[in-house]
């Protein structure tokens, strides 16, 4: 390996090394008097965060749609963003770098742009002689005949202007309009052109005839598109440019060179090798390309329009879990017998039962028969005239499956525009994202939940001008609702929403969530919106955030499940209930408070988990 590397140049070696801090901010002075920067000291410009770019809901819905988007293409090895799991970078930087290459794929996919190439995702950086090297990876290939594009995505700060600051070393940003810089210096990684040189050099020298070439793309975010120079290159001359730029490249190849638009459907022997390259997906050995493997061994593709393959979710939320292994499988089935065998006794006993086979339609007043009181006669959950629910509960109480069910039935009924704000791991929400209108999770950014929340506030006032427009007092009171439909924001694991262990980045968001979620609940009704606040508690913790606690006693339909004290059931109720919890508490029962009645024990009915994971919503 030693002999290889030292067969690259001088003037390489110049090219991939990083510029010194003195080199920095000598350019700097050239910046400042180029762009007529804002300055703090002699040669320093101003560098501030807080100049945030006005986006318009167009941008934002925009962006939120392409994240809708399913990947597909004629041909796809791997998942974006997989190779960042196992990179070095902070949890902060693997998130944007994951959210980056999903929403490459996902455009790319959107502009028909996968459906005339071969591409493959998280991709080893190969060593000289092929083989998979130990380095940064290629984040993604796209092969259009003998045309390959090693591509390096960059999800960086969006809606800014982007400037050289050394040439084929470093770049800048800046608000467009002002003359203030947004953001450090981005040095430029050497990683592509490695990439660059390995790749072209280990097919060149195996009489290969495909042409090789890098680019770094940036891709847009909630605020928009970046704007980049045209002489914006990253070490060893490669070029940076915008998606739009990128694919508006492409394109125009694509008018002169028929190879950009109509895809082989067989197995070249330079695929088969960029296949076997790829992280996550190919076990086996590298296919040289003087050396192919056969057939049987080949990498079986995550997406291929030819062979009928078709997954249907390629980010990494698409990751298969581990299977258990015998001994846990033994006790898992073992546990499951029992848990359903007291199922079984339960359904025996009385009309108390607990358990549904089927979740209920839904009645008079978008209600659900999902409650049963202290005597056992059923008690309707609706949503008429309710703009606020929070519901919370500590320890092992039914909680999750019973909201779950609640959850489900909402969606079963095709009645309402939900929107879920998940901050909760391994949620038991998370089966019912595609029949949600929209479904968000922590990891996709509380940017975006933000965004999310905002557009619901904004089309609560356009709603309630529609509402009044066609002679209503409110959307409750109008028996068509004006043509409209109720919406309800569901914000499960709401406790995470006001903590204050985050960067400033998350904290200003967060922020706006809840702002977002006090307009709901103290307006929303007018409108027929409604937010439900999941918030689950430990049992030895100190309770609910007092911002969510006040909060909480502003929703009209309160639900506290098993607590441990008096003292963590008044912080959600106001007051300390009555009845209060036993000494035994049946899975499922809670206190329930609507608006300001006395809080009064409910059954709350759900259906098996294992039912609720069969339904297709």
């Amino acid at each position: 390996m030693k002999a290889l590397e030292q067969t690259r140049s001088e003037a390489f070696w110049q090219a991939v090394k990083k510029p010194t801090e003195a080199e920095i901010n000598a350019a700097w002075a050239q910046a400042i008097a180029a762009y007529d920067l804002t300055t703090e000291a002699p040669n320093q410009p101003v560098i501030s965060a807080d100049y945030l770019p006005k986006v318009s809901k167009e941008t934002k819905d925009a962006y939120i749609e392409t994240l809708r988007h399913e990947v597909r293409g004629a041909r796809i090895y791997g998942i974006p963003g997989a190779g960042l799991e196992d990179s070095n970078f902070g949890r902060n930087e693997q998130k944007s770098g994951e959210r980056g290459e999903e929403v490459f794929a996902k455009l790319l996919t959107w502009d028909g742009i996968l459906d005339h190439c071969v591409s493959y995702w998280s991709v080893y950086r190969p060593e000289p002689d092929g083989t998979r090297g130990e380095g940064a990876d290629i984040d993604c290939i796209l092969q259009f005949g003998n045309h390959i594009l090693l591509v390096d995505v960059k999800n960086y700060r969006a809606g800014l202007e982007y400037h050289t600051l050394i040439k084929n070393k470093a770049m800048f940003c800046a608000y467009p309009k002002l003359r203030v810089v947004a953001h450090a210096p981005y040095v430029h990684s050497s990683n592509m052109a490695f990439a660059q040189a390995d790749v072209q050099g280990y097919l060149a020298a195996h009489g290969s005839g495909c042409t090789v070439e890098s680019f770094v793309v940036l891709v847009p975010g909630t605020s928009g598109l970046p704007t980049l120079d045209a002489d914006i290159t990253w070490p060893n001359g490669i070029p940076a440019m915008s998606y739009a730029t990128f694919v508006g490249m492409l394109k125009q190849r694509a008018m002169a060179d028929p190879s950009y638009l109509n895809v082989d459907p067989g197995m070249t022997r330079e695929q088969l090798w960029l296949s076997t390259l790829v992280k996550h997906a190919h076990l086996g050995p590298v296919s040289h390309i003087d050396n192919p493997l056969p057939e049987t061994m080949w990498p079986r593709p995550t997406y291929d329009a030819f062979a009928g393959i078709d997954a249907r979710d390629m980010t990494m939320k698409g990751h298969e879990p581990k299977k258990p292994g015998r001994h846990q499988e033994a006790r898992r089935s073992g546990s499951q017998q029992r848990t359903q065998a007291n199922h079984r006794a339960h359904a025996s006993q009385d009309q108390a039962d607990r358990i549904i086979d089927a979740l209920p339609a839904m009645g008079p007043q978008a209600s659900f028969a999902l409650m049963r009181d202290a005597d056992g006669n059923p008690l309707p959950f609706g949503f008429a005239d309710v703009s606020g629910i929070f519901v919370t509960g500590a320890g092992k109480n039914g909680m999750s499956v019973c909201m779950t069910t609640l959850v489900a039935s909402v969606l079963q009924s095709k009645a309402f525009d939900v929107t879920i704000l998940d901050c909760q791991e391994r949620s038991t929400l998370s089966k019912y994202a595609q029949a949600a209108k929209m479904y968000l999770q922590a990891d996709d950014g509380f940017e975006l939940m933000n965004s999310a929340a905002e557009s619901l506030n904004t089309s609560m006032r356009a709603r309630e001008k529609a509402i009044r427009a066609h002679g209503a007092e409110s959307f409750w009171r109008d028996e068509g609702h004006a043509g409209l439909r109720p919406q309800l924001l569901i914000v499960n694991g709401a406790g995470s929403l006001y903590t204050d262990e985050v960067d400033a980045q998350d904290e200003q968001d967060m922020r706006g969530i809840r702002r977002c979620i006090q307009r709901i609940v103290k307006r929303g009704g007018a409108s027929g919106t409604c937010v439900l606040l999941i918030a689950q508690q430990k049992t030895t913790d100190g309770g609910v955030p007092a911002e969510l606690a006040e909060l909480a006693q502003e929703c009209q339909l309160r639900l506290c499940f098993h607590l441990p004290s008096d003292e963590r059931v008044a912080q959600v109720l106001g007051t300390t209930a009555s009845p209060a919890f036993g000494p035994s508490v049946e899975l499922g029962q809670a206190l329930y408070a609507k608006e300001t009645q006395a809080p009064q024990m409910v059954q709350f009915l759900n259906m098996m988990s294992g039912k609720l994971n069969e339904l297709s919503l």
